[in-house]
């Protein structure tokens, strides 16, 4: 049994929602089988000292694993600012133990580095898309060296003015469904109920 401290922090915005998401987020932790949550504690929301706008906050939760190995996979997994293994003192580990830890990791290492190079080479071809568009309407025209636009097209024009007449009529739709009458209106001539009583 090992018993260890992580400390998980969290920016963003609103605070309120801030605290919410970081319960919601360390709450998992006591569904991993195997892992026994001994103390949590929990940071208000304050102002980040790099960003004005954003706020950050952080947990403090104290718990059991099985092994290290268990113990490697819930920092991949809630991802900890920092971690101090409480107990034992001393870790001896098994050659067995410490082949599948190690392999654990670099399994893990390579997932992460593929997903990093998958987002890098999209991030390419999107900045090659951007300058290829850029340089386009710079060429004809429409826009200045500063991204200004300068004038459109009349079937630019013509497509702005398709996508405002289609939101018009979408608003127009959706009201027209939520416009639902108090009552029905009787046919012409027919007696109330308050009448049918009084004869």
């Amino acid at each position: 049994m090992v018993t260890a401290i992580m400390i998980v922090e969290i920016m963003g915005r609103p605070p309120e929602h801030l605290s919410e998401s970081l319960k919601k987020h360390i709450g998992l932790l006591d569904k991993v089988k195997g892992v026994k949550v001994v103390n949590k504690t929990f940071s208000d929301p304050k102002i980040a000292a790099e960003e004005k706008d954003l706020y950050t906050c952080f947990s403090e939760i104290e718990f059991e694993c099985q092994n290290l190995k268990q113990l490697a996979d819930v920092m991949f997994d809630f991802m900890p600012s920092s971690v101090e293994v409480v107990d034992p003192a001393n870790v001896s580990l098994a050659a067995d133990e410490a082949t599948s830890l190690l392999n654990n990791l670099t399994g893990r290492l390579h997932r992460y580095d593929e997903v990093a190079q998958t987002i890098q080479n999209k991030e390419k071809q999107m900045m090659n898309q951007f300058k290829m568009a850029q340089q386009l309407l710079l060429g004809h025209g429409i826009i200045d060296k500063k991204g200004k636009v300068l004038k459109l097209t009349e079937e630019m024009k013509k497509a702005v003015e398709e996508a405002k007449k289609k939101a018009k009529e979408e608003k127009s739709e959706n009201k027209e469904k939520t416009d639902v009458p108090n009552k029905k209106e009787a046919p012409e001539g027919a007696l109330s109920s308050d009448d049918k009583s009084k004869e």
